[in-house]
């Protein structure tokens, strides 16, 4: 039972979901903007956004707010396991065909790949991308 009470409070610690100025405040700073560069690489090589000058921004363009969440992932005995960022634009604001026409939200672990393949290999089933 003591397990499950500390997996628990390991998922839902809320202590270890900062925002940016909770981060700069931080004595592991450094370990989250290592972290950051390496999210902001990611999405400049998967072409998500481009970098570019407010004055030549078209009239009516409309910049989207966002958002830095930082995160530190702990196992279930609080061991940490690793650093996390993300960027987040306030969806809210976005029409699709306007200011976005296409989404990317990876949603599936490694483990459900894994076994999503395993069972169609021993049930003789095709497997395709989608």
């Amino acid at each position: 039972m003591q397990s499950t009470i500390q997996a628990y409070l390991a998922m839902n610690n809320k202590e270890d979901t900062w925002t940016q100025h909770q981060m700069l405040n931080a004595t592991d700073t450094a370990a989250f903007l290592k972290v950051q560069s390496h999210e902001i690489r990611g999405l400049e090589s998967m072409d998500v956004f481009q970098y570019q000058k407010m004055s030549k921004q078209p009239p009516r363009a409309r910049l989207l707010n966002f958002i830095w969440i930082y995160r530190r992932k702990r196992r279930s005995n609080g061991d940490l396991i690793k650093y996390k960022t993300r960027l987040c634009v306030h969806g809210s604001q976005q029409f699709h065909g306007r200011n976005y026409w296409e989404t990317y939200a990876p949603v599936v672990s490694w483990p459900t790949i894994h076994l999503t393949l395993l069972l169609s290999s021993i049930l003789g089933l095709k497997s395709r991308q989608v």
